[in-house]
C-alpha cells in the first residue's frame, strides 16, 4: 500500500484458502480484515442468502463490533475503481461463521456448501492469520507467531475469548429456546383451560335434543341456493369469502332492528350445529329481511345494475356467475381443433392467435369490459362469445 492510503481506502489482498481467493487485508488499526461478501459467495450462498446472512452480521451486538465498511481500492493498470464492502475482523470471524445455522434442510439441499462452511468455520481466520504474521509490528503484538513458545497466562487468555464468545452464541441460542418454550407453555395452559370449561359442561344437555332432519325442504333449499348465489356475487366484487358476504347481511339487518345474533342463541339450542342462514329461511319475515339486505349489498358493489329511482335491478344480476365461465359454444369450437394438445394448451393458442391478428390485449381488453360493467372479471371466452368480430376470428382459425 502506498503512503497516501488512508483506513478507509485500502487495497486488497487476494489469500489462496483451499480452491478459493478470499479477499483480506491489513488496516492501518493493526487488525486483519475479510470481505464478508467473498467470503459467503465462496462457501456457496447464492445472493440472497449473502444479503440476509450479512444484515444478520451487522444486528448482531457482538459480531457488529468487529464489522466495517472499507473503500477498497482494486488497481487497474494507471488507473482503477473502489467499491464499499462490509468487512468482518478475522477475530470475530470464526464466532460469525459459527452462528450460521447448519439446517438439516441445507444438509439436504447443499451437502456442498455446509461441507465448505465447516471448513470455513474452522480454519478460515487460521489462514488468515498465517498470511499476515510478521508484516505489521502491532499485528504480531495482538497475534503471536506460530513457531513462537505461547505461555501459560497468554494461553488463558485466548482460551477466555474464544469461549465468551461461544458463550454469547450459546446465550443468544438459549434466549430463543425460552422463548419458544414460553409459547408452547402458554398454548398448553389455554388447550387445558378449554378442556376444563367443557368438562363444567353437563352432557345431558343434548340428550334431548332433537336430531337435525336430513331432508329439507324444497322451497326451503331453493331459496339457500338463492342466498348462497347472491353472496357468491357479493364476493366477486370484495375478493373475501361468501360467509364473510353473509356478516356484511346480518350487519344491516341489526341496523335495521333485527338481531339476528340474539336469535340465532335461541334457536340454536334445539338445532345445534345449524348456520344463522338456516334459521333465516324458516322464517318469511327473515327471508324477506335477508332479501332486503342482499339488495341492498348489491346496489352498493354493483351500482351500474340498479336504478337510483326504483332501486330494481337495470340487468341480470346473476349473469355475473357466468362472465368468468367458458361458454359452451367456444368450449365446443376448441375442443374440435385437431390437435393433441390439452384443452387449456389450444385455448390459449387460439386467443393469443386473436389478438396478433386484432392487434389488441385480449385478456386486457375482456378485463376492462368487466370492470366497466360492474363485474370483478371477465373470461377470454366469454369476451369472444359477446364481440362477433372475435367469434368470426376464431371460427376462421378453426377452419385452417
Amino acid at each position: 500500500m502506498s503512503d497516501a492510503t488512508t483506513i478507509n481506502e485500502i487495497t486488497p489482498i487476494q489469500v489462496s484458502f483451499y480452491s478459493d481467493e478470499v479477499t483480506a487485508f491489513q488496516a492501518n488499526d493493526g487488525e486483519v480484515y475479510a470481505a464478508a461478501n467473498k467470503v459467503l459467495r465462496n462457501i456457496g450462498f447464492n445472493e440472497d442468502r449473502v444479503k440476509a446472512i450479512r444484515k444478520k452480521w451487522r444486528d448482531d451486538e457482538v459480531i457488529s463490533t468487529r464489522g466495517r465498511n472499507f473503500t477498497l481500492w482494486y488497481p487497474n493498470g494507471v488507473a482503477g475503481h473502489s467499491e464499499s464492502t462490509y468487512c468482518l475482523s478475522a477475530k470475530i470471524l470464526p464466532l460469525a461463521l459459527a452462528k450460521i445455522s447448519i439446517t438439516p434442510e441445507l444438509k439436504k439441499s447443499y451437502p456442498e456448501t455446509v461441507e465448505k462452511l465447516v471448513r470455513y468455520q474452522l480454519e478460515c481466520a487460521d489462514v488468515l492469520y498465517k498470511h499476515f504474521i510478521g508484516k505489521s509490528n502491532s499485528y504480531a503484538q495482538t497475534v503471536p507467531p506460530a513457531e513462537k513458545h505461547i505461555d501459560a497466562e497468554e494461553f488463558m487468555m485466548y482460551l477466555v475469548w474464544y469461549i465468551q464468545g461461544w458463550q454469547t452464541f450459546a446465550n443468544d441460542i438459549t434466549t430463543q429456546l425460552k422463548d419458544t418454550t414460553n409459547v408452547i407453555q402458554s398454548l398448553a395452559a389455554s388447550t387445558q383451560s378449554l378442556v376444563e370449561q367443557m368438562k363444567q359442561i353437563p352432557h345431558n344437555n343434548f340428550a334431548t335434543t332433537p336430531s337435525i332432519k336430513s331432508t329439507v325442504d324444497p322451497e326451503i333449499k331453493k331459496w339457500l341456493d338463492n342466498a348462497w348465489n347472491s353472496a357468491e356475487i357479493i364476493s366477486r366484487k370484495t375478493g373475501k369469502s361468501k360467509v364473510t358476504s353473509l356478516i356484511e347481511v346480518y350487519k344491516i339487518m341489526r341496523t335495521n332492528g333485527i338481531d339476528v345474533t340474539a336469535l340465532y342463541d335461541q334457536y340454536k339450542v334445539n338445532h345445534p350445529g345449524a348456520a344463522k342462514i338456516k334459521m333465516c329461511a324458516e322464517s318469511p319475515d327473515l327471508r324477506a329481511a335477508v332479501e332486503s339486505a342482499f339488495k341492498e349489498l348489491h346496489r352498493k358493489y354493483y351500482p351500474n345494475m340498479y336504478s337510483t329511482e326504483t332501486f330494481k335491478p337495470m340487468k341480470k344480476v346473476y349473469k355475473s356467475q357466468l362472465i368468468n365461465s367458458t361458454p359452451q359454444e367456444i368450449r365446443e369450437i376448441i375442443t374440435n381443433i385437431k390437435s393433441s394438445a390439452s384443452y387449456n394448451r389450444k385455448a390459449m393458442l387460439v386467443y393469443r392467435e386473436i389478438g396478433r391478428r386484432t392487434g389488441v390485449n385480449l385478456k386486457e381488453e375482456a378485463h376492462n369490459y368487466a370492470i366497466k360493467n360492474g363485474y370483478l372479471n371477465c373470461s377470454q371466452a366469454y369476451y369472444i362469445s359477446i364481440r362477433e368480430e372475435y367469434l368470426n376470428i376464431l371460427k376462421q382459425i378453426t377452419e385452417v
